[in-house]
């Protein structure tokens, strides 16, 4: 029998992540031991809503694809946000370890990508 895909678009991708949000946040009111070890609420309910497509999955033999254009997008403006509230004095004290992991960093952007294929760094 053939596998057939199910996708699921942006906006039905987004209501079901509001609503493993709102069962984890559920979960952690429910059991202190999720509060007390600081386990996000996004982990908790995520992890039900996961076995429960799983289960789909199986049952159903019908696999279920999500649209992650959204989830690309907040992630670049989640990222780039970071560094707007840092401060110089924390940055400083940092020391050499900071120092060199921003100049690697730095450096994959200031080096052309065929040069850093080649040096097998960032390589698909």
């Amino acid at each position: 029998m053939e596998e057939s895909v199910l996708l699921i678009n942006t906006p039905t991708t987004l209501a079901l992540t509001v609503i493993a949000l709102w069962l984890g946040y559920w979960i952690n009111q429910r059991v202190s031991l999720l509060s007390r070890y600081n386990i996000p609420a996004a982990v908790s309910g995520g992890l039900p809503v996961s076995a429960l497509v799983a289960v789909i999955q199986l049952i159903f033999d019908r696999e279920i694809q999500f649209d992650l254009e959204l989830r690309n997008l907040l992630l670049i403006a989640f990222f780039s946000t970071i560094g707007l509230s840092s401060r110089l004095r924390q940055l400083l004290a940092g020391g050499r370890a900071f120092g060199d992991h921003a100049g690697v960093g730095g450096g994959v952007f200031v080096v052309p990508e065929h040069r850093r294929h080649a040096a097998g760094v960032g390589a698909r």
